[in-house]
């Protein structure tokens, strides 16, 4: 994978590991999300184990600060756990123990029902799935899905569940997307297009036609946009093609983008290690992209040369 693609991802990893990582409280912050108060305390004396009154106080400061529903162990939160013993039970000894699963279940819901969110269900997974097909159409990449769950969910007020189901929505929707174009293009691409593709892409071709291809005009000079005229004429009858595939598709301006920006982090020798399918949807995106902007760069080099003469006269 390029290295572009490869920061994206870790990118997005790491934002969303975050998401679910423990929130990194200060003082002042300890301060605010760990005072309760009258229904907070009503639920909190319903406990008897201090050390379930103190996770109980924990886990809703977290789920104030954002509403995922966390895997937590002691050394993570032990300084937050420090401050709830302070506060609230002085003359305990706090334990070194994770708090167990039941019994976090147990929190959880005297915290839904205190903040007015409620638990995600399989209800809640089919409807994040449309979400997440919808998002697909529009940018089929995993941050923007991802973030697409989030705000859904949020906006629905249903606590965030495990990473893991999450991602698993999103991968669902990437594939079924990936599934469905695959199928196309096998179907729509054949004849000078298809043959077009493969010669560009054949391991035994040693001239890369996609790095004149990729080379965008630096300024409006002449040179430049006479080489961009070049470029008009010899992807016209390509373009033709491109688009015809691309509208038998149904892919968005926002994924032609998305697939483009793709083709132009993979070199070309990337390229031809995938299925000529695979290829062609980057290719045909980049060309059809390549192709509005050739368009926009005569148009304004067109109206700054009679603008520049207009100014002359």
């Amino acid at each position: 994978m390029a290295k572009k693609a490869q920061q994206l991802d870790t990118d997005y990893l790491t934002e969303h590991y975050d998401l679910y990582d423990a929130p990194q409280f200060n003082e002042n912050d300890r301060d605010y999300f760990f005072t309760l108060n009258e229904s907070e305390l009503y639920k909190l004396d319903q406990l008897r184990v201090v050390l379930n009154k103190a996770y109980f106080i924990l886990l809703l400061g977290y789920f104030k600060a954002k509403p995922v529903t966390l895997t937590l162990t002691w050394g993570a939160v032990k300084s937050d756990l420090a401050y709830i013993y302070r506060k609230y039970f002085p003359k305990t000894k706090i334990p070194r123990k994770n708090l167990h699963k039941d019994a976090k279940s147990v929190m959880y819901k005297k915290v839904f029902s205190l903040t007015g969110f409620r638990q995600f269900s399989e209800h809640d997974e089919n409807k994040l799935l449309e979400q997440a097909e919808l998002a697909v159409f529009n940018r089929a990449d995993s941050k923007n899905v991802f973030d697409t769950c989030v705000n859904y969910l949020n906006q629905q007020w249903v606590a965030l569940p495990a990473l893991y189901r999450l991602q698993k929505i999103v991968n669902q929707a990437l594939k079924q997307e990936e599934n469905r174009l695959f199928a196309i293009f096998k179907r729509e691409l054949k004849g000078d297009i298809k043959k077009y593709i493969t010669s560009l892409l054949a391991p035994q071709r040693t001239t890369d036609e996609f790095s004149t291809l990729r080379h965008q005009a630096k300024d409006f000079t002449f040179g430049e946009l006479s080489r961009e005229l070049q470029d008009k004429k010899k992807l016209t009858p390509v373009f033709i093609q491109a688009k015809q595939i691309l509208k038998a598709a149904s892919i968005s301006d926002g994924n032609i983008r998305l697939y483009s920006e793709l083709f132009q982090n993979y070199r070309t020798s990337q390229l031809k290690q995938f299925s000529i399918v695979k290829a062609s949807i980057y290719v045909l995106s980049f060309l059809s992209h390549r192709y509005g902007h050739i368009n926009d760069n005569l148009t304004n080099g067109f109206y700054r040369g009679i603008k520049k003469y207009h100014q002359a006269a």
